[in-house]
């Protein structure tokens, strides 16, 4: 995450993509995640987000946040479900 991070910030657009994509696969993929690593999830779509923005990817934004709901909806933190709503894009 914070490699894509980092590439983001110098608008390596692709780059920061394929890292946060990375990051992703690895969470998601992982079975019987603790509640600090779905948060951590969450928190990865959130700032994920702002690459589809840039590269003008808005369904395939939508299409992960609206599969990712229910994750952030089990948190139970209206912060980061109001980020990670589909409906903000």
């Amino acid at each position: 995450m914070r490699s894509g991070e980092k590439c983001l910030k110098r608008y390596a657009v692709e780059e920061s993509h394929q890292y946060y994509t990375e990051a992703f696969d690895l969470l998601s993929n992982k079975p019987e995640k603790s509640r600090e690593e779905n948060g951590l999830l969450v928190d990865l779509l959130t700032k994920w987000a702002l690459v589809f923005y840039y590269r003008g990817a808005f369904r395939e934004l939508t299409e992960l946040l609206v599969a990712h709901e229910q994750l952030a909806r089990s948190l139970d933190d209206k912060a980061r479900l109001g980020c990670s709503l589909p409906g903000w894009v």
